[in-house]
């Protein structure tokens, strides 16, 4: 089993593809807290990435929060 996603790749294609990868999980994690309510993946709006990319540190910002809860 592989440890490091795209370890093969070159740096740039590593870190495209890792930052695209933590925005799938980051949304699908902010939806089912309930810190945003559309899943991407599902999503015909085409405005879609630019509200989660205005939205995405407040959601950050409150699962940090709900960590420091304890929750």
């Amino acid at each position: 089993m592989n440890d490091r996603p795209f370890e093969h790749a070159d740096p740039e294609v590593r870190s495209f593809y890792s930052k695209v990868f933590f925005n799938a999980i980051l949304n699908i994690n902010a939806v089912r807290m309930g810190f945003y309510p559309t899943l991407l993946c599902e999503t015909d709006d085409p405005l879609a990435g630019v509200k989660w990319q205005e939205a995405r540190p407040q959601v950050i910002q409150a699962m940090k929060q709900r960590q420091q809860k304890g929750y």
